[in-house]
């Protein structure tokens, strides 16, 4: 009896095996038998254009259907059972693309899709605030954002304009301006004049910014979201003086080598009102209290009483300054650092000095005012880079030496 009901057993569990395999069998059967629909992808970049090449993967329940290349009219076509897919791209080559990856369905419903990309910004820096920056140039960029929280990116200009920083979103976003990547500010110190309602913001790159000064650019979002950041040019700039070349002094007088053959020298005591610099045409020197007076020598490569050596100082300092018409307006730029180079270079070379010149002359009063060495007001002393000068009429003398 025993043995009969397992036999019966077994046949039943053989029936529903049956029945079931049948089923699925069937279902196979129906999918197979429904009319493929044509499922496509065109793929466009954010001015419109189509991109060929990028290739498509389709999948189902994450399972891969298929691949396929994008041809000439950015267009990948696939022919698949009714459903629901999604859809991976990616690219071959240099142009590396990035794209919102959320909007990569297709339905039946919904069978062609168009899926718009934006370039991939570059190496992502690490700030020193914990978060990090992709590196960007003049294009457009897909960007993710979340609330509140910045999503940056590096910029570094190489022509120089008016640029205008937006971005391309159907949240609510804004581009910000936070500084560099060593001064982060919290909040956007863009000047309130260029900021725009629609969340973009103006900047001015100058050509002594360029290819250098790095701007850390943000996207703050009101909610999450994604869009597309574009940096481009708007317009030229007027120049401004600091952008203007500078005109270097050309020296009256041939600059000769020097060798100093006299005995001991004396510096110059710029507090003593009796001393005067007398200019004497045969020579072309400044002599000292009359034109028949001791020669005076700069102290060009060794320091003087007062401050470090010229050598020294121009070595930092331009000596030159702006120039001005009667009506205020800027003219050009003048400096002497050129020729004070010269005459570092042709002074003596064991004492380091040179007759005072004409051109040398000029250049010390002339660069030296303006730069501020002789700025402040009669008896007190100057308070400048490199050591101090008493103000006197005598102060441009600072450098000057004689023999006794």
């Amino acid at each position: 009896m025993k043995k009969i009901l397992t036999l019966l057993l077994s046949l039943t569990l053989l029936s529903w095996m049956f029945v079931l395999t049948s089923c699925d069998n069937k279902k196979d059967d129906d999918d197979d038998k429904k009319t493929p629909l044509e499922y496509s992808v065109t793929v466009v970049d954010v001015d419109g254009s189509l991109v060929s090449g990028a290739v498509v993967t389709v999948f189902r329940d994450g399972v891969k259907q298929g691949l396929k290349s994008t041809d000439a009219n950015g267009k990948a076509v696939f022919d698949f059972a009714e459903g629901s897919y999604t859809f991976t791209i990616t690219f071959v080559g240099k142009n590396q693309y990035a794209y919102d990856a959320d909007k990569c369905k297709m339905t039946e419903e919904k069978s062609a899709v168009e899926i718009c990309v934006a370039s991939k910004a570059g190496e992502s820096i690490e700030l020193y605030n914990g978060s990090t920056a992709g590196i960007i140039k003049d294009d457009v960029y897909f960007v993710e954002f979340s609330e509140g929280k910045p999503t940056y990116f590096l910029y570094t200009p190489t022509v120089a304009g008016r640029y205008k920083i937006s971005v391309d979103t159907d949240a609510d976003a804004k581009c910000c301006y936070f500084g560099s990547p060593m001064i982060i500010y919290e909040k956007d110190i863009s000047n309130e004049d260029d900021k725009a309602a629609d969340g973009s913001i103006f900047m001015d790159f100058r050509s002594f910014n360029l290819n250098q000064t790095q701007y850390l650019i943000g996207v703050v979002g009101e909610t999450d979201g994604s869009g597309y950041l574009r940096i481009e040019k708007v317009s030229e700039l007027e120049k401004i003086p600091e952008e203007y070349p500078w005109t270097q002094y050309q020296p009256t007088t041939p600059i000769t080598k020097f060798t100093y053959t006299g005995g001991a020298l004396t510096n110059i005591d710029v507090t003593d009102l009796t001393v005067r610099a007398v200019y004497n045409e045969n020579d072309g020197y400044y002599h000292l209290n009359s034109v028949n007076g001791p020669v005076l020598y700069v102290n060009l490569t060794k320091p003087s009483p007062y401050k470090d050596s010229l050598a020294a100082i121009v070595e930092t300092q331009n000596f030159g300054y702006y120039i001005y018409d009667e009506n205020g307006a800027f003219k050009y730029k003048l400096t002497y650092t050129d020729l004070l180079c010269d005459y570092i270079e042709n002074a003596d070379e064991n004492v380091g000095i040179y007759p005072m010149t004409y051109d040398l002359a000029l250049a010390i009063k002339d660069a030296g005012t303006h730069i501020g060495f002789f700025t402040a007001d009669p008896g007190s002393v100057s308070n400048t880079f490199f050591g101090e000068v008493p103000i006197t009429v005598n102060s441009w003398l600072f450098a000057c030496c004689y023999e006794q």
